[in-house]
């Protein structure tokens, strides 16, 4: 009697160690790292972050579906369109590709497994902090000067001092790809593209094609709460810094995609502190 007792009482305790664990398991699932995100906050929050920390991508944002953006408790692999930034003309972006955004169990985020522009954050370095430390003018007229025929240049353009969009566009011959918000020696670069408030997940904002981006960019920034502050900081941004940014309302430069004849008259302007070449192509 004692050992069917004994025996009766192990297995009790077997039953309910199984059952703690399972229930521990069930509550890491529950409570996971990405637990408390929903598909709007990744694609109001954390894909506008993507975008604006990465300007060698486009971000296809009105290709990407809620549904694709559910995130699982404890992570995983979440598909989005991305494609690298290049020339394009005013008719549209280049054909984005598939790729996946890495949620890792941790809370940390994988890095985009996709090919972005290279050239551009090459340029960014050397224009934002040159080989001594401090930004350069870096300047391809030399270049620009050679080319010609039918094709489309994409080019940074840096500004001698932050101005605002309405005066950039003043002078501008084409729609700006991406415009950099703040000062030029601050860190990180902010980097809003091209681009509407809906498929943003932003509202309050006019739809046309001649929004300011910096506007936009303000419009965002208005509606980030103190809830979005751990997932910004997941990317390497901090709420408090963009809203000095947007409280300015100035870029420093921007991308831009010209014909030859365009970038050369562009990179004559009293304004304009530099060209810096980051891509070529057949205007088709």
């Amino acid at each position: 009697m004692r050992l069917l007792t004994h025996g009766r009482r192990l297995a009790a305790i077997i039953v309910v160690a199984f059952a703690v664990v399972l229930a521990m398991v069930a509550w890491n699932h529950l409570a996971g790292p990405w637990a408390s995100v929903s598909s709007s906050d990744m694609r109001r929050v954390l894909l506008n972050a993507i975008a604006i920390s990465h300007p060698e991508y486009h971000v296809a944002f009105d290709q990407i579906s809620d549904e694709q953006l559910t995130v699982p408790a404890d992570g995983g692999n979440i598909p989005i369109k991305i494609s690298p930034l290049s020339p394009w003309p005013v008719g549209g972006f280049p054909i984005p590709v598939m790729t996946t955004l890495e949620l890792r169990a941790d809370g940390s985020i994988g890095l985009l497994n996709a090919s972005g522009n290279g050239r551009v954050p090459e340029a960014l370095k050397r224009i934002t902090s040159g080989p001594s430390g401090f930004p350069e003018d870096v300047d391809d007229k030399a270049v620009v000067a050679d080319l010609d025929g039918a094709i489309l240049v994409q080019a940074v353009i840096t500004l001698k001092s932050p101005l605002t969009e309405q005066t950039i566009r003043g002078f501008t011959p084409n729609a700006i790809d991406t415009i950099f918000v703040g000062e030029r020696s601050r860190e990180p670069i902010i980097a809003w593209p091209n681009g509407t408030c809906e498929s943003r997940g932003i509202t309050g904002c006019s739809e046309q094609t001649t929004t300011p981006l910096v506007h936009q960019f303000q419009k965002w920034v208005s509606q980030l709460g103190a809830e979005d502050d751990a997932l910004l900081s997941r990317v390497g941004l901090g709420a408090q810094d963009l809203r000095e940014r947007a409280a300015g309302g100035l870029a420093w430069g921007y991308i831009v995609s010209l014909h030859p004849a365009e970038l050369r008259s562009l990179a004559a302007d009293s304004r304009v502190a530099g060209c810096t070449l980051v891509g070529v192509e057949l205007d088709t």
